[in-house]
């Protein structure tokens, strides 16, 4: 989180952007999920997890605004 503090010290508004990555294209991904109920529990869950993780760094970091969607 350097590059945030660097940031801040110069003045800057700092967000964070979390983003998914997929190591097929995402519409391979997506095409392969079976999207039944458990497993859009399961999706759900990680997803929240990796939220609330970057949701943590953005209040560690001292950011300013933290961006979702």
């Amino acid at each position: 989180m350097d590059a945030v503090a660097i940031g801040t010290e110069k003045g800057m508004n700092i967000a964070l952007y979390p983003t998914t990555r997929f190591n097929i294209p995402v519409n391979e991904w997506w095409k392969s999920a079976p999207k039944d109920y458990s497993w859009w529990l399961i999706w759900f869950d990680q997803y929240s997890k990796f939220i609330l993780h970057h949701a943590d760094l953005a209040d560690q970091s001292d950011a300013q605004a933290l961006i979702l969607g």
